[in-house]
This record gives C-alpha cells, structure tokens and sequence, in this order.
C-alpha cells in the first residue's frame, strides 16, 4: 500500500469552483494595482462595498430564483391523476430564537467587514499568505468548541505541523527582511485578518448546521448589513481620496471593466464560499484559501513582476524558494486535516473519511454474507423437509 493516497469526496466542485474564484480575483486585483494598466491602488471604500453589495445580489437572485422555482413545482405537483395531493409544511425547528439568529448574522457581518477592511490596509509588507495556516488552526479550534466537530489522530498531527511550519517561515522573514517593524505590523494585520474569517465562517456554519438556515438568506442579510457599517466610513479621511484616486485615475475604462469584473468574481466566490462550508466545515474554506497562497506567490514573481517585500537582502531567489516549500507544504497538510489525502503512517489514516467508508462497506458485505448463509441454512432446511414428506407419501 502506497504512503499517500487522494480521499475522493462528494460535491468537489463547490471547493474547486471557490478557488478558481479567489485565483481569478487576485489577478484581477493585481491588475487594478498595475502601474502599465490601472494604477489604481484600493483603499478602504471602493472594494470592501462591492464587495457586500455583491454578497448581497448573491443572495437575493438566488432567493428570488428558488422561491419562483418551488411555487412553480407546486404548482404542477398540487395534483396526481385528478386527485388533489396533501401538502406537507417541510420547515425545520429551529433550536434558536430569532434574536440570536440575528444577533450571529450581525456579528457574522461585523467580522466580515472588519476583514474586509484589514486586507485592504496598505502596508509596506503583503505577508498575509505567510500567516495563512493560523486560519485553519483558528476555525479548528472554534468549531470544537462551539459546534462540538470532533477532531482525530490526524487533524491534531496536521495542525501541530502547521503550527510549527509558520514558526519556520516567521523565522525566515526575520532573517531576510530589515524592515523588523514592518514586518511585525504585516503579520499582526494577517493574523487578524485569519482570526475574523474564521469566526466568519463558523458562525456560518453553525446557523446552517444548527438553525437549518438557507445560506442565500445568510448572503443576502449579511451583504446588506455590511453595507450599512461601510456607511460608517464617510466620517475617516481615507474613504474621500479612495474615491478621489478612483475618479483620478487616468485609464476610467479599464478601471471600470475590472471592477465589473471583481463584482462578478465576488459574486461567485460568495456563492461557493458559503457552499463549501455548509457542505464541508469552516476549515475545508480555509484549504482553498492555503492552495491559492503559493500560486500568487508565483505569479506575483513571474507574471507581475512585483517585489512587495522591499529591503530583502542579495538572496531573493533561496527566500522565496523556502517560503514557497513551505506554503506548499502547509497546503499539503490542510489537505491531510479535511481528508483530502490520506497518509498511511503512524495509524494517521484510521479515522478518514476514506476508511470509514471502506470499514463500512466491509462491514455491509459481512452482515450481507451472513444473510446469504442464513438463506441457504434454510433452503437446506426446507430441501430437507420436502425430502421427508416424499419419503413418508412413499411409505404410506
């Protein structure tokens, strides 16, 4: 048996999808920032607000779209054959009050506005890709001990590793970067920003799991909620010359066609983010968000260019080659935690997904074996008896 193996999981294509959409959405930001396109450098207004007037369409269209499609196949189900159908009211329990619904979706709205703001603080440094793995650890943590989610032999190991690994590249930014202030203030904005994602995405993930709410719902109040706190905003300096660096801007339309297109990644993203962590957890959303980190890391070296870590020393090429391996390998082990991959070692493999299932199955096909040698006991038994009474019709 090989050392690793890929776990195959339903619905694949909700993760897939959301990290072809934050991917999209960084090459769509790089190229607002560009100085050969745009220029243009996002502040704390323009982005964050599309960004919760998108989540708010996200959920209204689909609400609008779900609502039309059921009454229309109640329509045409109210009735079979002529005869009228009794109508059953589906609607869950729900185990909380309606004031503390609200009351999560309003805090669920406040930590995605304050993260939405935090990563478009302008700093010196963009390091928040190195702080990344603190977002799993976070939403771990959480959801053990708000929605009970058990966490196994291997989870623990890949947690543990990745805790260390972010030491390492802590250790390693240290070294390369002067700038030790700087660098302290990057990585205070990147925990930050992980720990208001992951009390985001659990909070979410409780109101799908526990009060059966409809995610688009969720979307659509905290896309509308968020809107309301960017308001706040007009009293700060830094929201007019955003809004004067947008009206500024030498190139407006391809300014424009890149923010239509960020509406429309932002849309989509959402869709799949509250997806994924209904069908997953809160830490399979941070997996998509640890494989985009190396990917931009390269095209931010290749593609754009672009050297955000200014007074790195004569050794570029070694610094980035170790930040890479390493975020590859906390990639690696976010996969290991949400069962994705499979390491046959140290017994790491007993409780996945993938082995439960095989147990199971192998379980199913014993009890299905049992069965087959009860039926042929008894069709020994009545060969048996039919044997007895012809002896005894040939006695008589």
């Amino acid at each position: 048996m090989s050392l690793c193996r890929i776990g195959i999981r339903n619905n694949l294509y909700y993760p897939f999808m959301l990290i072809l959409f934050i991917l999209f959405r960084k090459i769509d930001e790089k190229l607002m920032s560009n100085s050969k396109i745009c220029k243009y450098k996002s502040g704390n207004f323009i982005i964050p607000l599309l960004i919760f007037i998108s989540q708010f369409f996200a959920g209204i269209v689909h609400i609008i779209t779900e609502n039309y499609n059921r009454k229309k196949s109640s329509i045409n189900n109210r009735s079979y054959s002529g005869v009228e159908l009794i109508q059953n009211n589906s609607d869950f329990i729900q185990p909380d009050n309606l004031k503390k619904i609200y009351l999560l979706i309003v805090f669920a709205s406040y930590f995605n506005y304050v993260g939405s703001l935090v990563r478009k603080k302008h700093t010196d440094f963009q390091l928040e890709n190195r702080t990344r793995g603190f977002q799993i650890i976070f939403c771990a943590i959480l959801c053990h001990f708000t929605i009970r989610t058990k966490h196994y032999k291997h989870q623990f190991f890949s947690l543990i590793i990745i805790f260390i690994i972010i030491i390492i590249i802590s250790i390693i930014d240290l070294i390369f970067i002067k700038d030790k202030f700087g660098l302290l203030i990057s990585y205070g904005y990147g925990i930050f920003s992980c720990f208001s994602r992951a009390f985001l995405d659990t909070i979410e993930k409780y109101l799908f799991e526990f009060d059966y709410l409809n995610p688009y719902k969720v979307l659509m109040l905290e896309g509308l909620i968020g809107c309301l706190f960017i308001l706040l905003l007009f009293f700060f300096e830094s929201t007019y010359d955003d809004i004067n660096s947008l009206k500024e801007n030498g190139n407006k339309i391809a300014l424009t066609i890149l923010l239509i297109i960020h509406f429309l990644l932002t849309y989509f993203k959402n869709i799949y983010r509250v997806l994924t962590i209904e069908t997953y957890s809160p830490m399979t959303r941070a997996l998509t968000e640890s494989i985009v980190d190396p990917i931009e890391i390269i095209c931010q070296i290749f593609i754009f260019n672009e050297d955000k870590n200014q007074g790195i020393n004569p050794n570029r090429v070694l610094y980035y080659i170790l930040i890479l391996v390493f975020l590859f390998i906390i990639s690696f082990l976010s996969m290991v935690y949400n069962d994705f991959i499979i390491l046959y070692c140290w017994g790491l493999e007993y409780n996945t997904h993938l082995e439960i299932n095989k147990r199971s199955i192998s379980y199913g096909n014993f009890n299905s074996g049992l069965m087959d040698d009860d039926d042929d006991n008894d069709n020994d038994l009545v060969d048996e008896e039919n044997n007895d009474k012809k002896e005894l019709s040939g006695i008589n």
